[in-house]
């Protein structure tokens, strides 16, 4: 499996282009009588072209995958998890790849808590796991030890984590080859 970020000049281009031929159809919308109160979903009807729209730019984000600084995270871990060692192909070389990123995951959750301390009050929003984090930087820094990636930040990190969260969008952006060849 390779883990590169690839070129997506020509992709762009052809999604812009996509873009350009969705905006400019008409879009009538059927009588919503709920459309002035809270209760309507969606009084003008744009939200099938909205997700059209939204899926073709930033394919796989959601309301779960809302911090793009992850998609740069696990990026920079799947490569390092690549240059560290041989992975086989398919889904046992897709999950041993996600599990060898983990720890960098654990060790960004540190730095983030770090970073909030010292004054950047962004650091850790949106952050997976941000309470564990805390509490194992604040049980490093007690015990006057260095700290290590062997805490746990989520009880199923391999599940819940930023890896497995931000896969889907990963994918759908060919940020990440998922096929298991080179």
């Amino acid at each position: 499996m390779c883990w590169r970020v690839k070129r997506q000049s020509a992709r762009i281009g052809a999604m812009a282009r996509e873009v350009g031929r969705i905006m400019s159809l008409p879009f009538i919308t059927k009588y919503d009588p709920l459309g002035e109160s809270s209760a309507s979903i969606d009084p003008l009807g744009a939200l099938q072209v909205y997700g059209a729209l939204v899926d073709r730019l930033l394919p796989g984000l959601s309301t779960i995958t809302t911090r793009p600084r992850y998609l740069t995270l696990v990026c920079a871990a799947l490569q390092l998890a690549e240059k560290s060692r041989t992975y086989p192909p398919g889904p046992a070389g897709v999950t041993q790849r996600r599990a060898a990123a983990e720890p960098f995951e654990r060790l960004w959750a540190l730095a983030s808590v770090l970073a909030l301390d010292a004054g950047a009050e962004s650091a850790t929003n949106g952050l997976r796991g941000v309470t564990f984090a805390t509490k194992a930087i604040r049980d490093f820094q007690a015990r006057n030890i260095t700290p290590s990636p062997r805490y746990r930040l989520l009880k199923y990190q391999s599940r819940t984590g930023g890896i497995p969260t931000y896969w889907v969008t990963l994918t759908g952006a060919n940020l990440v080859d998922d096929a298991g060849t080179q």
